[in-house]
């Protein structure tokens, strides 16, 4: 995310850490070329507030699966 990865080895850090109360704002994006990729905060849900550059119906989801060249 954004350039930072884990070692996988269970000695990470989290790489972002939130505040409770407060809102968070990501745009999420799959620049891959074949695989559609599923984006999920375990234990959280996200409010999609923007599709391609247009403002959607503001619906709440636990999970989203992004296609090859979407952004939300």
């Amino acid at each position: 995310m954004n350039g930072k990865n884990a070692k996988g080895d269970g000695s990470d850090e989290p790489l972002y850490t939130m505040k409770p109360g407060k809102t968070y704002k990501y745009r999420i994006c799959n620049v891959g070329l074949k695989d559609a990729l599923n984006f999920r905060f375990q234990g959280h849900t996200m409010k999609l507030v923007e599709t391609e550059g247009s403002h959607v119906v503001q619906n709440n989801y636990d999970s989203l699966d992004v296609h090859v060249g979407q952004c939300y």
